[in-house]
């Protein structure tokens, strides 16, 4: 222990130094092949399978993990299910800050991550309290290259039968702005629905959502890019922040509508910040015309798990 100030640089005890980390660029893999590896100093050996572009395939999903007993049973479900790969949808080990969290969430994570691929976009837990993304980036390095994004922070790749574009809701989305470009260009030139069926988007904040807690603050990226969804034909979006379940009906500028995407609202991985629920009846918002719910949202829940 020191006596120095919580976050204060003079604090000897709040210096950090991060252990080595290693990354492989592993290629000519083949769908469906199982792949045994190792690791420097370290006796076990992982294994994984490369997702091959077949039916049935299985997706995991969530989103605001952190590292909770909670957490370590989200990992072990979404093991249990035996996925092809898991898609994270942002904030991811709650660190905020405190760098050694960094290394604990890897620890929880190898059960799942040693064994089944897990592709991640960027929350803001990400970003803020000295975080700028700097651990982020370290660790979780996504295929922005492959993908022609010049920002390691939104990409895509095909996998299994979709082809799925992660973006970040923290870089910019009008018109002109890099993010904008790369994705127009990314669904003109990168998806063929005859090669990938299905068409999947991965962000962290939730376009559609009826829970009170962080309403809205995806609206202008939904006005900015829904029209490139829709146009498209985006099966699904994947999205977390909110820490609750909600599933919608097929969406779009808000309505119902049949060549809309279906959104999947997955924040209740378990984070140290709780439900989002807060005991009130009130954190559920009503429909504008003051139904129940709004027309779009077919199911929803404020519980973890």
């Amino acid at each position: 222990s020191y006596p120095g100030t919580f976050g204060d640089y003079k604090n000897p005890a709040e210096q950090y130094d991060s252990p080595v980390l290693h990354t492989v660029t592993l290629k000519g893999l083949q769908g469906g092949e199982t792949y045994e590896y190792g690791v420097a100093d370290d006796s076990r050996t992982f294994q994984f399978t490369m997702p091959a572009a077949q039916f049935p395939f299985t997706f995991g999903i969530t989103a605001d993990v952190g590292q909770t007993q909670v957490s370590n049973v989200t990992f072990q479900t979404l093991k249990a299910m035996q996925p092809h790969t898991v898609l994270l949808a942002g904030d991811v080990s709650y660190a905020d800050g405190y760098f050694p969290r960094w290394d604990s969430y890897g620890r929880l994570a190898e059960q799942l991550g040693a064994y089944i691929p897990v592709m991640y976009c960027p929350g803001d837990h990400e970003q803020f309290n000295g975080e700028a993304f700097v651990n982020y980036r370290a660790r979780y390095p996504m295929p922005s290259g492959p993908s022609h994004s010049s920002n390691p922070l939104y990409w895509s790749r095909d996998i299994g039968p979709a082809h799925v574009i992660s973006l970040n809701s923290y870089s910019g989305t009008a018109n002109g702005t890099l993010q904008n470009e790369w994705l127009r260009e990314d669904l003109a030139t990168r998806f063929d629905r005859r090669r990938t069926p299905w068409l999947v988007v991965m962000m962290h904040v939730p376009w559609y959502n009826s829970n009170a807690a962080h309403i809205g603050e995806a609206e202008l990226m939904r006005q900015d890019m829904e029209w490139l969804f829709y146009k498209y034909g985006v099966n699904v979006v994947l999205a977390g922040h909110t820490h609750s379940y909600e599933r919608t009906s097929p969406v779009y500028n808000n309505r119902t509508d049949p060549c809309g995407p279906v959104y999947l609202n997955v924040g209740d991985g378990g984070n140290r910040e709780g439900a989002e629920a807060f005991g009130f009846s009130e954190i559920w918002l009503p429909g504008s015309g003051g139904e129940v719910r709004p027309e779009w949202s077919i199911f929803r829940q404020a519980t973890f798990g």
